[in-house]
Protein backbone atom coordinates (compact mmCIF):
# COMPACT_ATOMS: atom_id res chain seq x y z
CA UNK A 1 0.00 0.00 0.00
CA UNK A 2 2.95 2.50 0.47
CA UNK A 3 4.77 1.24 -2.52
CA UNK A 4 2.81 4.33 -4.65
CA UNK A 5 4.09 7.17 -1.86
CA UNK A 6 7.44 5.55 -2.25
CA UNK A 7 7.38 5.63 -5.84
CA UNK A 8 6.26 9.55 -5.77
CA UNK A 9 8.73 10.46 -3.21
CA UNK A 10 11.93 9.28 -4.98
CA UNK A 11 12.32 12.05 -7.62
CA UNK A 12 12.14 14.76 -4.33
CA UNK A 13 14.65 12.46 -2.63
CA UNK A 14 16.93 12.28 -4.99
CA UNK A 15 16.65 15.98 -5.84
CA UNK A 16 17.21 16.70 -2.32
CA UNK A 17 20.59 14.16 -2.23
CA UNK A 18 21.86 15.89 -5.32
CA UNK A 19 21.49 19.34 -4.55
CA UNK A 20 23.30 18.88 -1.03
CA UNK A 21 26.79 21.21 -1.87
CA UNK A 22 28.59 18.68 0.87
CA UNK A 23 31.43 16.32 0.10
CA UNK A 24 28.53 14.05 -1.37
CA UNK A 25 30.46 10.96 -1.68
CA UNK A 26 29.63 9.40 1.88
CA UNK A 27 25.91 10.58 1.17
CA UNK A 28 24.96 7.87 -0.70
CA UNK A 29 26.63 4.67 0.73
CA UNK A 30 24.64 6.02 4.13
CA UNK A 31 21.88 6.20 2.19
CA UNK A 32 21.96 2.42 1.26
CA UNK A 33 23.48 1.17 4.68
CA UNK A 34 19.92 3.09 6.24
CA UNK A 35 17.61 1.82 3.94
CA UNK A 36 19.24 -1.77 4.49
CA UNK A 37 19.12 -2.06 8.26
CA UNK A 38 16.04 -0.57 8.07
CA UNK A 39 14.39 -3.40 5.92
CA UNK A 40 16.14 -6.05 8.17
CA UNK A 41 13.68 -6.45 11.01
CA UNK A 42 11.29 -6.91 7.92
CA UNK A 43 13.01 -9.54 6.49
CA UNK A 44 13.98 -11.12 9.13
CA UNK A 45 11.03 -11.56 10.97
CA UNK A 46 8.06 -11.50 8.40
CA UNK A 47 4.61 -12.07 10.41
CA UNK A 48 3.71 -15.23 7.88
CA UNK A 49 7.25 -16.05 6.47
CA UNK A 50 10.06 -15.00 8.66
CA UNK A 51 13.55 -15.77 7.78
CA UNK A 52 15.13 -16.72 11.89
CA UNK A 53 12.95 -18.14 14.19
CA UNK A 54 10.78 -21.49 15.15
CA UNK A 55 8.48 -20.54 11.89
CA UNK A 56 11.57 -19.90 9.60
CA UNK A 57 11.17 -20.97 5.77
CA UNK A 58 14.18 -22.53 5.82
CA UNK A 59 12.92 -25.22 8.85
CA UNK A 60 8.67 -25.33 7.88
CA UNK A 61 8.06 -27.55 4.96
CA UNK A 62 6.96 -26.27 1.49
CA UNK A 63 3.25 -27.76 2.11
CA UNK A 64 3.01 -25.75 5.44
CA UNK A 65 4.24 -22.16 4.18
CA UNK A 66 1.51 -22.25 1.41
CA UNK A 67 -1.36 -21.78 4.72
CA UNK A 68 1.04 -19.40 6.88
CA UNK A 69 -2.18 -16.79 6.27
CA UNK A 70 -4.51 -19.66 6.91
CA UNK A 71 -3.34 -22.72 8.55
CA UNK A 72 -6.50 -23.84 9.20
CA UNK A 73 -7.56 -24.44 5.60
CA UNK A 74 -4.42 -26.86 4.84
CA UNK A 75 -5.93 -29.98 6.46
CA UNK A 76 -9.35 -29.36 4.26
CA UNK A 77 -6.88 -28.99 1.24
CA UNK A 78 -4.93 -32.19 2.25
CA UNK A 79 -8.03 -34.01 2.90
CA UNK A 80 -9.50 -33.21 -0.82
CA UNK A 81 -6.38 -34.27 -2.61
CA UNK A 82 -5.93 -37.51 -0.46
CA UNK A 83 -9.73 -38.12 -1.78
CA UNK A 84 -8.69 -37.57 -4.82
CA UNK A 85 -5.92 -40.31 -4.67
CA UNK A 86 -7.90 -42.54 -2.90
CA UNK A 87 -10.32 -42.84 -5.85
CA UNK A 88 -8.32 -42.48 -8.68
CA UNK A 89 -10.13 -39.49 -10.43
CA UNK A 90 -7.38 -37.44 -11.97
CA UNK A 91 -9.57 -34.46 -14.03
CA UNK A 92 -11.08 -32.52 -11.38
CA UNK A 93 -13.24 -29.73 -11.87
CA UNK A 94 -12.77 -26.35 -9.87
CA UNK A 95 -15.89 -24.24 -8.97
CA UNK A 96 -14.51 -21.49 -6.83
CA UNK A 97 -14.86 -18.27 -6.58
CA UNK A 98 -11.89 -15.68 -7.68
CA UNK A 99 -10.22 -14.85 -4.07
CA UNK A 100 -9.97 -18.62 -3.49
CA UNK A 101 -6.98 -20.65 -3.45
CA UNK A 102 -6.26 -23.00 -6.82
CA UNK A 103 -2.34 -23.06 -6.49
CA UNK A 104 -2.01 -25.34 -2.93
CA UNK A 105 -4.41 -27.55 -4.68
CA UNK A 106 -1.89 -28.19 -7.87
CA UNK A 107 1.56 -27.82 -5.30
CA UNK A 108 -0.46 -30.62 -2.81
CA UNK A 109 -1.09 -32.74 -6.20
CA UNK A 110 2.19 -32.48 -7.51
CA UNK A 111 4.09 -33.33 -4.53
CA UNK A 112 2.03 -36.83 -4.12
CA UNK A 113 2.73 -37.41 -7.39
CA UNK A 114 -0.60 -38.12 -9.36
CA UNK A 115 -1.09 -36.51 -12.13
CA UNK A 116 -4.10 -34.25 -11.69
CA UNK A 117 -5.71 -32.13 -14.55
CA UNK A 118 -7.82 -29.10 -13.14
CA UNK A 119 -10.04 -27.58 -15.09
CA UNK A 120 -12.65 -24.41 -14.08
CA UNK A 121 -16.16 -25.42 -14.69
CA UNK A 122 -19.15 -23.17 -15.22
CA UNK A 123 -17.22 -19.57 -14.93
CA UNK A 124 -19.60 -16.83 -14.33
CA UNK A 125 -17.12 -13.98 -15.02
CA UNK A 126 -15.78 -12.68 -19.05
CA UNK A 127 -14.10 -16.20 -19.48
CA UNK A 128 -17.21 -18.39 -19.57
CA UNK A 129 -17.50 -17.56 -23.72
CA UNK A 130 -13.87 -19.58 -23.58
CA UNK A 131 -14.91 -22.61 -21.47
CA UNK A 132 -15.00 -25.91 -23.06
CA UNK A 133 -16.79 -28.93 -22.13
CA UNK A 134 -14.51 -30.85 -19.59
CA UNK A 135 -15.82 -34.25 -18.37
CA UNK A 136 -14.68 -34.30 -14.36
CA UNK A 137 -15.16 -37.20 -12.24
CA UNK A 138 -14.48 -34.90 -9.23
CA UNK A 139 -15.78 -31.08 -8.43
CA UNK A 140 -14.14 -29.06 -5.65
CA UNK A 141 -16.24 -26.33 -4.65
CA UNK A 142 -15.98 -23.54 -2.24
CA UNK A 143 -19.42 -20.75 -1.66
CA UNK A 144 -21.89 -22.70 -4.01
CA UNK A 145 -22.80 -25.92 -4.97
CA UNK A 146 -21.97 -26.35 -8.87
CA UNK A 147 -24.44 -26.82 -11.65
CA UNK A 148 -26.23 -29.78 -11.52
CA UNK A 149 -25.73 -31.44 -14.29
CA UNK A 150 -22.16 -32.24 -12.68
CA UNK A 151 -23.49 -33.84 -9.96
CA UNK A 152 -24.71 -36.70 -11.16
CA UNK A 153 -21.12 -37.64 -12.73
CA UNK A 154 -18.98 -36.41 -9.96
CA UNK A 155 -17.62 -36.38 -6.58
CA UNK A 156 -18.53 -33.24 -5.01
CA UNK A 157 -15.80 -32.08 -2.69
CA UNK A 158 -16.54 -29.04 -0.28
CA UNK A 159 -13.56 -26.93 1.00
CA UNK A 160 -15.04 -24.99 3.23
CA UNK A 161 -13.09 -21.75 2.79
CA UNK A 162 -16.28 -20.09 4.53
Amino acid sequence: MQLPLFLLATPWIATIIGNIKLNRSWILPLFEWLLIIGALPYLLTNGSRPLLGSNSILIKPRDAQYFSNQPGLEIIYKQAIETLNKTGCNRVGLFIGGDNWEYPLWALSRSTGQELVFEHIAPKNVSARYSRPFQACAIIYTDSLPPENYWETSLLIHLGED
